[in-house]
């Protein structure tokens, strides 16, 4: 096996390692357990769960530029990766910290979510490193498509957790699913960022001054640019608006059915795992077609 194929390897087992948190922390688990068990089932759970969801978010767009900025200025990307990848890994499974508040909670998943969002940037920015030229549709699908293997293999190591139900005498057994995921994501993430390690990362240019005010002007200096970019910056603002637009209706999906349609958590998990299952082939298609169609248009 070449260098370059042992990278992309490692690089889509980040993405194993990821999805388990995708699936049981963001889409399934977490939040029902925060809704019926750590709210109580409150009118205003719901608002709260969109509070703490919409401010992780900011907090994470506002730092990954910075700490992106950084880690080109160190060449230590993979660094900040792994220190990201460890803080979501442990805020996770202090979600099962026993007799947790509802204050502990819900900063443990911000911190976590803040995190995780933080390594995905980071983790994103490494494919212009492995992979080849015309390449990065099908190297990102494949990565998408086999990450939701991972949130499978979360799903049947914590099986026996979520069947436990979320009632006042079963919390602690289903909150052992935070467990499961927290180690599950430090172990596969680990052996992934240990083996990206021969990954060159060039710093594109020399800090002067300290390190995170000089990220922090380069960050601004490009959004300048930014603003007279044309078309390019609007087209990717407004897909990035309409993927999280989309990602925040599956945010709430879980709620809204066990709310809605009285499925217990467990059933609310299966479906989920199932949907996993039947996003694998189309994202692997999706991924083929755009391999295709950057083909195409690098021949014209």
């Amino acid at each position: 096996m070449t260098r370059s194929r042992l990278l992309q390897g490692y690089w889509i087992l980040y993405d194993v390692a990821s999805s388990g948190y995708v699936l049981l922390i963001t889409a399934v688990a977490f939040p029902l357990y925060f809704k019926i068990h750590v709210t109580g089932n409150a009118a205003w759970s719901e608002a709260l769960w969109g509070l703490l969801l919409a401010s992780s978010s900011i907090a994470a767009g506002l730092i990954s530029p910075v700490i992106g900025a950084a880690a080109d200025r160190t060449r230590g990307r993979l660094r900040y990766l792994a220190l990201a990848t460890a803080v979501c890994s442990g805020a996770t499974i202090a979600l099962a910290a026993p007799g947790a508040g509802l204050f502990f909670v819900s900063l443990a998943f911000c911190l976590s979510y803040i995190a995780y969002l933080v390594a995905a940037s980071l983790y994103d920015a490494l494919m212009k490193t492995i992979a080849p030229v015309g390449s990065a549709a099908g190297l990102s699908a494949l990565g998408w498509g086999l990450g939701y293997i991972g949130g499978l293999l979360c799903y049947g190591m914590s099986s026996a957790f979520l069947h436990a139900g979320v009632s006042s005498s079963t919390a602690a057994i289903f909150s052992l699913t935070f467990v499961v995921v927290g180690i599950y994501y430090a172990l596969l993430g680990g052996i992934a960022i240990l083996g990206l390690r021969a990954v060159a990362s060039t710093a594109t240019t020399h800090a002067t001054g300290s390190l995170w005010s000089s990220s922090f002007r380069q960050v601004l200096s490009t959004a300048r640019l930014w603003r007279r970019g044309g078309t390019l910056p609007r087209m990717i603002i407004g897909v990035h608006l309409a993927t999280g637009a989309v990602s925040t209706v599956a945010l709430f999906t879980p709620i809204m059915l066990a709310s809605s349609f009285g499925l217990s958590v467990s059933n609310v998990a299966l479906l989920s795992a199932i949907f996993s299952l039947l996003s694998i082939p189309t994202t692997l298609l999706a991924g083929w077609l755009g391999a295709a169609w950057q083909v195409d248009v690098a021949g014209v």
